[in-house]
C-alpha cells in the first residue's frame, strides 16, 4: 500500500510538472489578431521629443543607417558619408568620427555600431573587423571575425554578430567571438542558401537595461542572451497568416502588394511591451503586446501626439523608439505638424528631424 501510495504521489506531481510546464508555454506565445481599431499612440508612449539637428557645410546626413539615444545624447552614423555623429539632447553637434583608412583605429565600411558604458566599438563590413575604443573614441584594440557580419552586440566580453547569407552550406545567422577573435558559439542555421528578395535592414538585435534580445530577420521567434546560449522569450503566432512550413521568406517580396502572409519587421522590447511592425499589403501596422497582462492588440497606429503625423519608428533601444523625417517632407507634407521653433528657418535639404517616442512603463 506504501509503494502504491508512493507511485500515485509521484504520477501525481508529474502530471502538475506537466500542467504547469504547458499553462507556462502560452506565456510566451504572442497570438496576432489584427483589429480594425485604429490604436493611439498615446495609449502606449509616455512623451515624446523632437529633434531638429544642427546643419552645416561639414555636417551634412544623406542616409542613416542607425539611430540610438542613450543618456541624453542621439549616436547616428551615416551610410553615404561613412561615419558617425554623436548629437546633444538639442541636436547640436558633440562628436563626429570618421576614421577611414587601414590603420589602427580606422575602418573602410562602417556598418554597425555599438555604445557600452565604458567602451565604444565599430563594426568595419569590408574587412570584416570590430574595432574597439574607450568611451572618448581613443583606439583600443580591433578583433577579426571571418563572416558576413552585419549586426552586432557586445555582451558579457563577447561580440554577440549577426551575419548576412554566405551561400554557404554551413551558414548560422549568428556566431559568437570573443575579445581574440575565436568563434566559440554559433547559432539559428539558415535552412536556404537562395536569397532573392528581403535585403533591406530590419533590427536583429534589442537591447533593454543590459538585457539584449535577439531574432533573425522576419523570423517569429524572439530570443535573449542567457549565459552565453539563447533562451526563447516570445514566439508570434501569426495563425492563418503565417508562412507555411518549409517556405523561404526570401523567395517572396514581402513588400508586394499580392504577398498574402504575415511576417515580423523590426521588433522593440520596452519595459513594459514588445511592440513590432507588420507589412500588410503595402500598409505598415503595428503589434503591441503587453508583457504584464500578455495581450496583444495589432491595427494602424494614429499618431495623436504629434498633429497630422505618422507613426513610423525604425530604431529603438531601452524604453525609446526612435524615428526620423526628412526636412524636405517636414516642409512639403508635415509643416503644420511641428512648433515654430521646428519650422522656422528649416530649409528642404537640411538634416533631418529626429523624434525620439519614451515608452510608458
Amino acid at each position: 500500500m506504501k509503494a502504491l501510495t508512493s507511485c500515485l504521489f509521484l504520477f501525481t506531481v508529474f502530471l502538475q510538472s506537466c500542467t504547469t510546464s504547458q499553462k507556462g508555454q502560452p506565456d510566451m506565445l504572442i497570438k496576432v489578431s489584427r483589429n480594425d481599431t485604429t490604436i493611439n499612440a498615446s495609449s502606449f508612449i509616455k512623451e515624446i521629443k523632437v529633434i531638429k539637428l544642427e546643419t552645416n557645410s561639414d555636417l551634412l546626413i544623406s542616409q542613416i543607417g542607425k539611430v540610438q539615444y542613450i543618456k541624453g545624447q542621439l549616436y547616428l552614423f551615416d551610410l553615404p558619408g561613412n561615419c558617425l555623429f554623436i548629437f546633444n539632447n538639442d541636436g547640436s553637434l558633440y562628436k563626429k568620427i570618421k576614421r577611414i583608412g587601414g590603420g589602427p583605429g580606422e575602418y573602410v565600411r562602417l556598418m554597425d555600431f555599438y555604445i557600452s558604458k565604458y567602451k565604444s566599438f565599430i563594426l568595419d563590413f569590408a574587412k570584416q573587423t570590430i574595432i574597439q575604443y574607450d568611451k572618448d573614441f581613443n583606439f583600443i584594440e580591433q578583433n577579426k571575425y571571418s563572416t558576413f557580419g552585419s549586426k552586432f552586440v557586445f555582451h558579457n566580453g563577447n561580440y554577440w554578430i549577426y551575419n548576412e547569407p554566405s551561400g554557404r552550406k554551413n551558414d548560422y545567422q549568428y556566431i559568437v567571438v570573443d575579445e581574440n577573435g575565436k568563434t566559440i558559439n554559433q547559432f539559428l542555421p539558415r535552412n536556404f542558401t537562395q536569397h532573392t528578395y528581403n535585403w533591406a535592414g530590419v533590427n536583429s538585435f534589442y537591447e533593454n537595461n543590459g538585457v539584449v534580445y535577439l531574432s533573425p530577420r522576419y523570423n517569429d521567434t524572439i530570443y535573449s542572451i542567457n549565459q552565453n546560449k539563447l533562451k526563447t522569450e516570445y514566439i508570434i503566432d501569426f495563425g492563418k497568416d503565417k508562412l507555411p512550413k518549409g517556405d523561404n521568406i526570401n523567395s517572396y517580396d514581402i513588400t508586394q502588394t499580392d504577398f498574402d502572409f504575415l511576417v515580423k519587421d523590426n521588433f522593440y522590447i520596452t519595459n513594459k511591451y514588445v511592440i513590432f511592425d507588420l507589412n500588410v499589403k503595402g500598409n505598415r501596422e503595428y503589434c503591441i503586446y503587453d508583457r504584464n497582462s500578455k495581450n496583444a492588440i495589432c491595427s494602424t497606429i494614429n499618431n495623436d501626439l504629434i498633429k497630422d503625423f505618422r507613426f513610423f519608428p525604425r530604431w529603438g533601444n531601452d524604453n525609446y523608439l526612435i524615428e526620423e523625417v526628412s526636412s524636405e517632407l517636414v516642409l512639403n507634407g508635415f509643416k503644420s505638424s511641428f512648433q515654430k521653433e521646428i519650422i522656422e528657418d528649416l530649409k528642404p535639404d537640411d538634416n533631418p528631424i529626429i523624434i525620439v517616442y519614451e515608452i510608458k512603463d
